[in-house]
């Protein structure tokens, strides 16, 4: 279970609420004055009698239950929700703290709505436990479904052609440099293979996803859109040249003596202060969107096609961040819908895209605030932050980390040849054999059609 982010959160909340008391206080002004009006210019005693108030919509005494898997910190956030919620005549609101797995488990837990991760999003449709958004949600002009940026929108909580779930906070990598503070990022993963000396992550997990961010830029090409695996037999593609190529980069850069250090990182708020990540970087740090690359692989000539006018990036999207959808066991589906379009709505995400490790912010609108992710009260340096990772998500080029069943399985058994490689354990042709024959055994085990059917609506690609 994550720990709970405590301090950053109880002050957003503060500010949240002291904002919104402010707003009410002007409705409720307004309100007055327009009864005074009313009481001044008509003769109470002929005057037909008022009708009774309607009940507020959703005040029937519903009871919501969601479940957040593996981020108590969300579950904290949103359960400080509970009384705007009903206070909106949105009845009661439960929120529950499920382990990771729980969801997909012989026995998930009953919920009317669950929070997961965005990479679990295939699975979880799969196993049929999701409703897909219904077209009002989309179109309600008070969840502002265009504001989300676009990486999110249309591909972070979309499954085949449908979105199914709203984001409360998308995060991807970014990077962390060191050097002179005027210094400009390194443009391209070529120049930091020659210039700098990368940390890798600690997890094995998150090493897969940095691993697959470095490769993406090169591995990503506008004739295929297929990238990770071959669509029609799920082959792997882990032994095509831009994944040696950037294995062999990562290599050549980890532990360089002498450089300025370079990290992937996502957000790492609960450290707070005891954080050690900004110390592994010598002479100051910055923040940029990761490097891009100066070539990128054809796949059918099996050729290298430059970039005109420099190197160009290609996002990893789904690496991490948490999304909300109704569950398909739901009685109350109808207020579900509401309660995830208000939780994901322009007035709850500032606060829910800052609660936990595993969320940014995923609107456009709020492009320009500051998100502290490494918890040392930098605003300067959280500005960075947001800006980058805000310039992430609007980028064109992207990699899905393809929402697979099994997906973290895939995941753990890249990290694990990568680190391989990076120990000199084995060459990196070696180890992306070993983790390709790892992969196969995966897909053989889930099921080789059943795979590929799930990556083809993964990409986008079948309904």
């Amino acid at each position: 279970m994550r720990r709970r982010v405590s301090e950053p959160i109880d002050q957003l909340w503060d500010e949240e609420m002291t904002r919104r008391g402010a707003r009410h206080a002007r409705i409720a002004q307004a309100a007055i004055a327009l009864a005074a009006v009313a009481f001044a210019g008509c003769p109470a005693p002929n005057s037909p009698p008022e009708p009774k108030e309607s009940t507020p919509r959703g005040a029937a005494s519903v009871t919501l239950r969601v479940a957040v898997e593996n981020d108590a910190s969300l579950a904290a956030a949103i359960r400080r929700l509970r009384g705007e919620w009903n206070a909106q005549g949105g009845g009661e609101l439960e929120v529950v703290e499920v382990e990771a797995g729980s969801l997909l488990s012989e026995e998930p837990p009953e919920a009317d709505l669950c929070v997961f991760a965005s990479r679990h999003l295939g699975q979880l449709s799969e196993a049929g436990l999701l409703r897909p958004l219904r077209s009002s949600v989309v179109g309600d002009e008070t969840l502002r479904f265009n504001d989300f940026l676009p990486r999110v929108r249309e591909d972070e909580i979309a499954y085949g052609t449908k979105p199914w779930a709203l984001p409360l906070g998308c995060p991807p990598p970014l990077l962390l440099y060191g050097g002179d503070n005027d210094a400009p990022p390194p443009a391209s993963w070529e120049e930091v293979a020659q210039r700098y000396s990368w940390t890798p992550p600690e997890s094995d997990h998150e090493l897969a996803l940095a691993y697959l961010a470095w490769a993406a830029p090169s591995a990503v090409h506008r004739s295929f859109e297929a990238t990770l695996f071959d669509s029609k037999d799920m082959t792997p593609r882990l032994t095509a040249p831009p994944f040696v190529r950037a294995l062999g980069q990562m290599v050549e850069a980890a532990g360089a003596e002498g450089r300025p250090r370079v990290r992937v990182v996502w957000p790492e708020r609960e450290a707070g202060a005891r954080n050690p990540v900004a110390a592994h970087v010598s002479g100051g740090w910055q923040v940029a969107p990761l490097p891009g690359a100066t070539q990128a692989f054809n796949p059918i000539p099996e050729v290298w096609d430059p970039f005109e006018g420099g190197p160009q990036r290609a996002s990893l999207i789904a690496s991490s961040g948490r999304l909300i959808a109704v569950t398909s066991s739901s009685r109350n589906a109808a207020e579900a819908f509401r309660l995830a379009a208000w939780l994901a709505g322009p007035e709850n995400t500032r606060m829910l895209a800052t609660s936990s490790d595993s969320t940014a912010n995923p609107r456009g609108s709020l492009a320009r605030g500051a998100d502290d992710w490494l918890g040392h009260g930098d605003r300067d340096r959280g500005g960075q932050f947001a800006a980058a990772s805000v310039e992430t998500l609007r980028s064109g080029r992207r990699l899905i980390t393809p929402r697979l069943v099994e997906i973290d399985s895939y995941l753990a058994a890249l990290g694990a040849e990568v680190r391989r490689s990076l120990a000199g354990e084995a060459e990196p042709t070696a180890a992306l054999d070993a983790a390709t024959a790892a992969w196969e055994a995966i897909t053989d085990r889930v099921g080789r059609e059943r795979q590929r059917r799930v990556y083809q609506r993964s990409l986008g690609l079948a309904d």
